[in-house]
């Protein structure tokens, strides 16, 4: 089992937390709750909800009394972080929409996908070939037109 810890990220304005170890007997540092309440900038604890080391309404309580905003969200039924609970708790608490996506804007890229595809069948046929002059051009290409798409992402 690995040993409980605090992940902190500074977000320049705030602080985000995962994971405070306030019942955790190898962690010095996390179990004195006046160093979390000494952070000036506003703070975000992303919390499992029946965590061994401390739940929610415990990281609460040691959040009592301290400066700036502060804001503990919980991870509904969880009792550990994984990655996977951790990273959409920390975009429920900092407000980032989890699916978003890349999209390309301002080419025809299904025309640029299949001129792609064209090309590979080519690059196939010289490759079952054993001509190999015209490899290095079908292959700049490709990664050309590659290069179009990633260019036209936002």
């Amino acid at each position: 089992m690995a040993k409980p810890g605090l992940i902190g990220v500074d977000l320049g304005g705030s602080v985000v937390a995962a994971g405070l170890a306030l019942r955790s007997a190898d962690l010095e540092l996390a179990r004195d709750p006046g160093l979390v309440r000494a952070v000036a900038k506003p703070l975000a604890v992303v919390q499992a909800e029946r965590d061994e080391y401390g739940t929610p309404g415990e990281v609460r309580a040691a959040l009592m009394g301290s400066s700036g905003p502060r804001r503990v969200s919980a991870v509904e039924g969880a009792t550990q972080m994984n990655k996977d609970h951790l990273l959409k708790a920390m975009c429920t608490a900092l407000g980032i929409d989890m699916h978003e996506h890349h999209h390309v804007e301002g080419i025809d890229k299904v025309a640029i996908k299949g001129k792609i595809r064209e090309l590979k069948k080519k690059r196939d046929e010289i490759l079952a070939s054993k001509d190999r002059t015209q490899l290095h051009g079908v292959l700049r290409q490709i990664h050309a037109l590659k290069r179009t798409m990633r260019r036209a992402m936002v």
